[in-house]
Parts: structure tokens; C-alpha cells; sequence
């Protein structure tokens, strides 16, 4: 049986080997670079952009103004809003562009137009019915129900 020997030297798909690798590394340290000139350029540019330089619609300003001087002299109503298992997050409710943040689990007095709101925010699940006696299988019956259920505070 004949041994092989190492000599140390390499051949010449060891060296191809080598070349492309110290491409691939190459390309790399190029683009991570770029990314870091691509963060400062980002950096600097939302720096400079502040929320107040975006431009707004014509109006929209006094308009959402409008809405929340005309909301808050509306009747209020206590409600609460309870968690669910999947839910535990604060209920969103917005109205011409003014926002309500409602928390779940504690009272909170909403105007007229919030509660209208949650009244007619609603989405269709579906219930399983066994059918009539002889009938194979079950059947699945849609139901509109609250999307965001609440209790009434006195």
C-alpha cells in the first residue's frame, strides 16, 4: 500500500479555493461598509427631518381640533372593556382623525360618539351545530357579534 504525502504545497484548486474565499470575505467587509455609510446618511436625515416640517392636508389641524372640542362636550358614558384570553392591549377608536386610546380592565367615562363607535364595530364568528337527527356531520352557523365587548359603569 502506498502512503500519500503532505508536502504543504497546494494545488491548484486549493488556491482557487483560497482566491475565492478572500473574494467572498472581500465583498463582504465592501458591504458592510456601505451598510454602516447607509446608517449614518439615515441617521443623518431623519435628524434633520423633524414631524413638524412633514407637510399637512390644508385644515387638517383645525379640523381634528374640531372634532375633539366637539366630542368633549358631548354626554360621556362609563364603560369598561375587558381583557380576553388573546386580547390585552388598549382599544383604538378613532373619529375624523381624532384618536381614543380606551385601556381594557379599568372604568373610563367615552363620549356619545366612542360608544356609537364600539357599537357598531363588529366582526362574524362561527359556532358549531350538530344537524338534525339523521343528518351526517355539523354545520357552521355565522353570528355578528361586538368586536370589542364592554360593560356599562354606573
Amino acid at each position: 500500500m502506498e502512503e500519500e504525502k503532505t508536502t504543504g504545497e497546494k494545488t491548484g484548486d486549493d488556491t482557487q479555493s483560497d482566491i475565492s474565499n478572500m473574494e467572498k470575505d472581500n465583498e463582504i467587509e465592501r458591504l458592510r461598509a456601505e451598510n454602516e455609510g447607509f446608517k449614518k446618511e439615515f441617521k443623518t436625515l431623519k435628524g434633520n427631518k423633524a414631524k413638524s416640517d412633514l407637510p399637512k392636508p390644508e385644515g387638517a389641524e383645525t379640523f381634528i381640533e374640531d372634532t375633539r372640542d366637539i366630542l368633549n362636550k358631548q354626554k360621556k358614558y362609563k364603560i369598561m372593556i375587558p381583557s380576553t384570553e388573546r386580547e390585552r392591549d388598549p382599544v383604538q377608536v378613532s373619529i375624523n382623525g381624532y384618536a381614543y386610546n380606551i385601556p381594557r380592565d379599568k372604568e373610563v367615562a367615552v363620549p356619545q360618539s366612542v360608544l356609537e363607535v364600539l357599537n357598531n364595530a363588529s366582526h362574524t364568528v362561527y359556532t358549531i351545530k350538530k344537524r338534525a337527527e339523521g343528518e351526517e356531520g355539523n354545520e357552521l352557523v355565522p353570528q355578528e357579534v361586538r368586536r370589542f365587548p364592554y360593560q356599562s359603569v354606573n
